[in-house]
């Protein structure tokens, strides 16, 4: 892991902006809802891009690069099929991010103990934030009707959650880089 930090920041990016698709669900949630839905579909598909190029920039130095390949794609293509399909009912929209947030949380959770094995300090909080992950998108999968009521709420929290498990993750990754900067000398 230590090794794969040449683009931490794409992690951060990524965080980035699915904190400000979780806000603009809270400010923007009395829009229509093919707006809120473009809006998601537009943070999905970035997001998406963001970690597949994170992760093939990274392939031959991450051991499992091929778990954040699947979650970048996975993205866009909750993205693509959001945004072709606009009309989409609001249970299958609360679905779909429930999904993607689920998928995410899991890899979370993954990493987390990964990164436990490695002696970080800060795995409990990536393991804390990947949990919540985990019932957000399982409140918003789980009850569809409350969901139609609540989801701008619900989608907004796990937007939220998922936004900041990235930029925590971007952040331990920039640790590494410095860290290894200071061991070899080397600037990453």
């Amino acid at each position: 892991m230590e090794s794969a930090v040449k683009h931490w920041y794409a992690p951060l990016f990524s965080g980035i902006i699915l904190i400000g698709a979780g806000i603009l669900a809270f400010v923007f949630g009395k829009a229509t809802f093919l707006t809120l839905e473009v809006i998601f579909c537009l943070a999905f598909i970035s997001s998406g891009i963001i970690d597949t190029v994170f992760s093939i920039a990274n392939r031959q130095k991450m051991k499992h690069w091929g778990w954040s390949l699947a979650l970048g794609i996975i993205n866009i293509v909750f993205g693509i099929v959001l945004l072709v399909n606009p009309l989409v009912n609001l249970y299958a929209f609360a679905s779909f991010i429930g999904c993607a947030v689920l998928f995410r949380s899991f890899g979370g959770i993954i990493l987390s103990i990964k990164l436990k094995k490695t002696h970080s300090s800060k795995w409990d909080y990536l393991m804390a934030l990947s949990v919540l992950g985990i019932i957000s998108a399982i409140l918003l999968m789980i009850f569809p009707l409350i969901a139609s009521v609540l989801a701008v709420i619900f989608s907004g929290i796990a937007l939220i959650v998922a936004g900041i498990f990235s930029i925590g993750l971007s952040l331990l990754l920039r640790r590494f880089a410095l860290s290894n900067e200071r061991r070899t000398g080397l600037v990453v």
